[in-house]
């Protein structure tokens, strides 16, 4: 399908191995909802600007949804331990929430930004991955998960303003950096069990 249109406060679900190419859209800002039901990839556009997605559920235990471009929605609610990705240059304009503490993995592979809050006090994420070399992943509010990974030589950003709850950590010694864009606060560990390669 080219575009699947939400019209108004209803709900499109997608079963298991089932995937678009394609885009979703709403008529009625914030008051629709999507929900993938195991693993699925989205390759075009989620959401518009002014036209956001009300809640996308994803998330199901052991089963990833891909999304390929750009996600307009108020939340991204990973409702177990399952998980999303966000290919290279995929940005979310919303935010990112478990259902359940401690639980729901987001790997970002490129260049991302996430615009709202990722994770809450009280249902944190799982682990946040982030990091593919020479990529940068951007957070513009505040963060709650039990680790963020750097996984190669790339790097995270935190918008000014920006509190971590939750350790930073790189999964090979000296490499991965971490970017403060003004104020900030990181309540736990960073690259206590293999160090970053540069904080500023």
């Amino acid at each position: 399908a080219g575009v699947v249109e939400l019209s108004a406060d209803g709900t499109v679900t997608f079963s298991d191995a089932k995937s678009l190419t394609g885009t979703i859209t709403a008529l009625v800002d914030a008051n629709s909802g999507v929900v993938f039901s195991g693993d699925s990839t989205v390759t075009g556009v989620v959401g518009t600007s002014g036209t956001t997605i009300g809640t996308l559920h994803a998330g199901v235990a052991s089963k990833n949804v891909q999304f390929d471009a750009n996600i307009h929605a108020a939340v991204v609610a990973l409702t177990a331990a399952g998980s999303v990705t966000f290919s290279d240059g995929a940005s979310l304009v919303g935010a990112v929430e478990a259902v359940v503490n401690g639980s729901g993995e987001v790997t970002f592979a490129g260049d991302n930004t996430v615009t709202g809050l990722v994770g809450l006090s009280g249902t944190t994420l799982s682990t946040i991955t982030a990091g593919a070399a020479s990529k940068n992943v951007q957070f513009d509010a505040n963060i709650h998960a039990t680790a963020i990974e750097l996984t190669s030589t790339g790097s995270v950003t935190f918008g000014d303003g920006v509190s971590v709850v939750g350790i930073v950590e790189s999964s090979s010694v000296s490499q991965g950096e971490l970017v403060f864009g003004g104020s900030g606060t990181l309540a736990s560990t960073v690259g206590a069990g293999s160090s970053l390669s540069t904080i500023k």
